[in-house]
């Protein structure tokens, strides 16, 4: 999104917000610097519910909501919870209103070559910890009845709390990510249950699930040739070498920044594989090789016998702030089509200076490059662009979950951290 080039804000009570809306419009239709384009384009595809902690998150928020406006123009509605230490700068004579009020905000990015800007509407309302059971009322009257709602919380919920109960239920669908909780795995379990919980009324999606799909699309690569398909049916071992990821001190309730173990997201990355290919539990448990956590798996249906089982191996690789965290391999080793015939080995890897990410086999004797390319360290912006073009539950997602929280109740899964 180029930047912004026009704004209009005002302060007001919650009742009038609709009235200062056409207000904000009508001004900026009258100023508008692109007079040879046209009129603005007050496009709105969704509504959107950002409850956001503190005020730090809430301009975090703007930020993305602001990059996204072209892709998914959307009336943005932040609740902003408050933090000790926010410094909210309501206008004086707005001071006997009832509160809380809403800062209105419209704005407009550049004019394209051949038409107009692209336009769009915030409303930040700060909020007290106190008015958890009044968000609902809060925000309600500021949707656009005939649009879809999404709910997007930044930060690790209290799934249980009325503010995120009451948002939720107003929503169609619920982007999280378990990436930002302070326990990833357990994350992954709450999200389950929610997905669970919400079946049938509303879908659910998670941040980390978007971070996976570069990852997954390299690997749907390699068996896209024919001759190599056969080789998912003789995997006997998948190996995710993962790091830590520096999460942005935005999303951490304290400010500050910490590190948030990666290793849910190569959990999570077994379980899309073990869905999708039939891999169910073969063993009662995760156990430790010196730092890789372990866990056998096998093919559904086969007896428990040498070729009808497949090791997960979860192997942390300790990172310096800053570096790049999350996935870094994947290899999955082929046995051989008959005994004593050689087997195969597939490997994934990023670069985490270039960015660069090549999937390459080793097979008889040779190497092959498969495919390479680059691998940026994803915005949140286009990882909720991602989950946003959802229209529908996503299968496919919901499926492979189901699997990480079955795996991450497991005996030994207490060992899955760096």
């Amino acid at each position: 999104m180029e930047a912004t080039v026009n704004e209009f804000t005002r302060w007001t009570a919650l009742a009038d917000v609709e009235s200062v809306v056409h207000e904000l419009w009508s001004r900026v239709n009258e100023s508008r610097p692109w007079a040879d384009k046209g009129a603005s384009l007050a496009l709105r595809q969704l509504n959107l519910i950002v409850l956001a902690r503190g005020g730090r998150q809430a301009k975090r928020a703007s930020s993305v909501l602001e990059a996204l406006a072209a892709a998914f123009p959307a009336r943005a509605v932040v609740m902003a919870e408050q933090m000790p230490g926010d410094r909210v700068e309501e206008p004086r004579e707005l001071l006997h209103e009832a509160h809380p009020l809403a800062r209105v905000t419209v704005r407009c990015g550049a004019p394209g070559t051949v038409g107009p800007p692209i336009c769009w509407e915030e409303m930040v309302v700060p909020v007290r910890r106190e008015d958890a059971s009044l968000l609902q009322s809060y925000a309600e009257p500021l949707l656009l009845g005939d649009l879809p709602v999404v709910l997007w919380v930044p930060q690790e919920p209290d799934c249980s709390a009325q503010d995120f109960r009451r948002l939720a239920d107003m929503a169609d669908r619920v982007v999280l990510d378990s990436a930002a909780f302070d326990a990833p795995i357990r994350g992954l379990r709450l999200v389950a249950d929610l997905v669970r919980e919400m079946a049938g009324h509303r879908t659910v999606g998670d941040l980390s699930w978007a971070r996976l799909t570069p990852w997954r699309e390299l690997v749907a690569d390699v068996f896209e040739d024919p001759a190599r398909r056969d080789m998912l049916d003789r995997v006997e071992t998948l190996t995710v070498g993962y790091g830590s990821e520096v999460v942005d001190s935005e999303l951490a309730a304290g400010g500050e920044e910490h590190l948030s173990p990666a290793v849910a997201r190569a959990l999570l990355f077994c379980s899309w594989m073990a869905s999708r290919l039939g891999w169910v539990l073969g063993g009662r448990g995760w156990h430790k090789e010196g730092d890789v956590s372990v866990l056998e798996m096998r093919r559904a249906g086969v007896k428990m016998t040498p070729g009808s089982t497949i090791l997960f191996r979860l192997h942390p690789h300790r990172c310096l702030p800053g570096e790049f965290g999350g996935l870094e391999t994947v290899t999955l080793e082929v046995a051989g089509k008959t005994s004593g015939t050689p087997g195969a080995v597939i490997t994934i890897k990023r670069t985490p200076d270039s960015g660069v990410c090549s999937s390459r086999l080793r097979y008889e004797g040779r190497e092959v490059d498969i495919r390479t390319i680059d691998m940026p360290l994803p915005t949140e912006e286009a990882l909720l662009a991602e989950e946003l073009s959802y229209v529908g539950s996503d299968t496919v997602f919901e499926e492979s979950l189901a699997v990480a929280a079955q795996l991450s109740g497991l005996p030994g899964s207490e060992g899955l951290v760096i």
